[in-house]
């Protein structure tokens, strides 16, 4: 867990839609302090938005395209069976209100 990451989340990612936001925290919830490395299951992101996973696959769509998440090294998950690796995902951290 990291305190910058879900710290940015809520205060400073610009532009999150209001229904992705959750989404976005819990990933920050499993990044390192630099915003990288996340790879909670979509099942993982479902309970804590409260949402279907199919919602939440919207969601990281939509966070995907704005460009707050990108794609990280796919080798943090290697350990795992290859039919049960999520996605590693990377905030967009260097974005920001403040900078804008």
């Amino acid at each position: 867990m990291s305190i910058e990451a879900v710290s940015w989340a809520l205060n400073e990612a610009p532009d999150v839609p209001p229904r992705c936001l959750a989404v976005l925290i819990g990933l920050a919830n499993h990044a390192d302090a630099g915003g990288r490395a996340a790879f909670p299951s979509q099942e993982r992101l479902a309970h804590y938005a409260r949402k279907t996973v199919r919602s939440v696959r919207r969601d990281l769509d939509e966070l995907e395209r704005l460009g707050l998440i990108r794609r990280g090294d796919q080798r943090h998950t290697a350990f795992l069976p290859a039919d049960r690796r999520p996605v590693v995902w990377n905030l967009a951290m260097h974005l920001s209100l403040i900078h804008i």
